[in-house]
């Protein structure tokens, strides 16, 4: 497991109030790191300070742009073009917008030996898990469509529905603080 890689770009202060070629990382991290931040009380504060506004109201959606990110790979910046190595962990996503509780039950209890760590939504509609997987590749496209295939796959293994977002080589993920 190549959880200590410092392969991940920290966004400390979210990663769309600047344009990308100008928009540098914080600094790189590794998953260990990754998962204390996700624990720490200053996520926390910064979550429940988001939840004090009504969902997708102007308030709210200005404040999770400014919510701790990373990329799963590690770029100079905000760019394709900036793309630097890549990370072999990546993340996947279910949630019971496509799923049942019961189901998303089943598969957290399937997936757990298969996995580097799985998290439970604070909000309770899903969970995310990590597994470890090469694409060797910079291109987004072919990047995509490696991440889609290995989602199909656990699809059809487990009878679950993922959310294919965090497949894009630099699509943002958004901390969840984790107790």
């Amino acid at each position: 497991m190549k959880t200590t890689m410092k392969t991940l770009s920290y966004y400390s202060k979210g990663i769309m109030l600047k344009k990308g070629a100008e928009n540098f990382p914080t600094k790189y991290i590794d998953f260990n790191e990754l998962i204390d931040l996700m624990s720490s009380k200053d996520l926390k504060e910064k979550i429940d300070d988001l939840q004090q506004y009504k969902y997708k109201s102007f308030k709210y959606t200005y404040k999770k742009k400014t919510l701790p990110v990373v990329l799963f790979n590690k770029f100079r910046c905000n760019l394709n073009s900036g793309f630097i190595k890549e990370n072999p962990i990546k993340p996947f996503d279910v949630d019971f917008s496509d799923n049942t509780k019961e189901e998303i039950k089943r598969f957290e209890k399937d997936i757990q030996k298969d996995c580097i760590k799985v998290i439970k939504s604070p909000s309770g509609k899903g969970l995310k898990f990590f597994k470890e997987y090469l694409f060797k590749t910079n291109d987004p496209y072919e990047y995509f469509e490696k991440y889609k295939q290995i989602c199909r796959g656990l699809e059809k293994k487990h009878n679950i529905k993922l959310d294919y977002t965090q497949g894009r080589i630099k699509q943002p993920f958004f901390l969840t603080y984790i107790k």
